[in-house]
């Protein structure tokens, strides 16, 4: 049972994926919620999201001092402001006393980790107290620094039946259990969407996969019948196309007509059921898998 009087506060949050900031607002004395306000995302921009992204990769050699680090920690914690801003205007019946300011992570190892924003501008912006560098205390403490969303869904789930585990997939995957006796479990599982996002930038060019978009229009295959992205997938549909118009053209052009060309493949294809059943069954299967592509794009086409 807490002790503590409930307080009103404006949870900051960005994660490894690098794609904005995350807010909300709750009411909780640190164990239970009481009330949950509005939440937002106020994105980051794409100079931003670069400079954070090349702050990752040269974090472990760079000073604290850096120029660039320090640029970006400028522009970094203004953004969080712009979403103290959106939110208070969003809930004016519920004023917040304080806010927790996670910071944008640029390093995390066994025994360090290294998050940047400046709390005192965004105390100075906002006129709140700002509560941070958690991670860094959680080290000091003797933990990992993360996960730290388990705390969280411990006050989420206070008051429901146990033992309960909760998956938590941000830019790092994290699992928390709660037991029935009363502890909090938790671990980091591994990559989340982080790998997604690098490689649907890499490939498209867009910092993420907004609403499952890409992933939800995959394309049937001829290789096994296996779902592909859909870039990987309309290649292939283009190679397919390719391959029947050089089959319908330019291959009886150069082989006597179509007359000679389906004597030949009647004979072919005969020969080989006769020395290979299965490869004759495997290569009628490949040319089914074709006319459903042609036959599916075509539809596409229509539309």
């Amino acid at each position: 049972m807490s002790l503590l009087s409930p307080l009103t506060a404006i949870g900051l949050m960005s994660g490894t994926s690098l794609d904005g900031v995350d807010a909300a607002l709750i009411q909780t004395d640190g164990t239970r919620i009481f009330r949950h306000g509005p939440a937002l995302t106020v994105p980051y921009t794409a100079e931003l999201r670069a400079g954070l992204r090349r702050i990752l990769d040269e974090a472990p050699q760079l000073a604290s001092s850096d120029p660039a680090l320090l640029s970006a920690e400028h522009d970094l914690t203004k953004v969080h402001a712009i979403a103290v801003e959106k939110l208070r205007q969003m809930a004016p019946d519920m004023p917040a006393d304080l806010i927790g300011f996670h910071g944008q992570t640029i390093l995390h190892q066994p025994g360090r980790t290294w998050q940047i924003g400046n709390a005192i501008a965004l105390s100075s912006a906002t006129d709140l107290p700002v509560i941070h560098d958690f991670r860094s205390a959680d080290v000091h403490a003797g933990g990992e620094g993360a996960p730290l969303a388990p705390l969280y869904h411990a006050a989420l789930l206070h008051d429901q039946p146990r033992p309960v585990a909760i998956l938590n997939i941000g830019g790092v995957a994290n699992l928390t259990l709660l037991t029935s006796t009363g502890e909090i479990l938790a671990c980091d599982t591994g990559p989340g969407n982080a790998l997604l996002d690098d490689w649907t930038f890499r490939h498209t060019g867009i910092p993420y996969d907004k609403d499952g978009r890409l992933a939800r229009s995959a394309a049937y295959t001829w290789l096994g019948g296996l779902h592909a992205p859909a870039l990987t997938a309309f290649i292939k549909d283009i190679m397919i196309y390719i391959a029947v118009l050089v089959a319908v053209t330019v291959i009886p052009l150069h082989t006597g007509g179509y007359s000679a060309l389906f004597a030949s493949a009647c004979l072919v294809t005969h020969k080989l059921i006769e020395i290979y059943p299965f490869l004759a069954c495997g290569l009628f299967q490949f040319c089914v898998d074709i006319f459903k592509q042609i036959t599916f794009l075509s539809y596409l086409s229509c539309k």
